[in-house]
């Protein structure tokens, strides 16, 4: 059964996916972050990395709490 909304461990998961990249906007490594002003399921965000390689960028996605707990998608 699916609820209306986020239970409350992915609101948690969801909170961290925000600040996230925070701390990787200090460091330079992303360069700049947004998402799209809609709010259903074409919502997306995109992230530019300054980084050394296409592997690097993968490693700081798939480490953001959303993305690794499958709450929210990333490519």
């Amino acid at each position: 059964m699916r609820t209306h909304g986020p239970t409350t461990h992915e609101a948690q998961l969801i909170a961290g996916h925000v600040d996230y990249p925070q701390g990787l906007v200090s460091a330079g490594t992303i360069v700049l972050a947004g998402r799209t002003l809609n709010a259903d399921e074409h919502t997306f965000g995109i992230v530019e990395f300054g980084g050394d390689s296409e592997a690097a960028a993968l490693k700081i996605v798939h480490e953001d709490p959303a993305a690794c707990h499958g709450v929210v998608s990333a490519e």
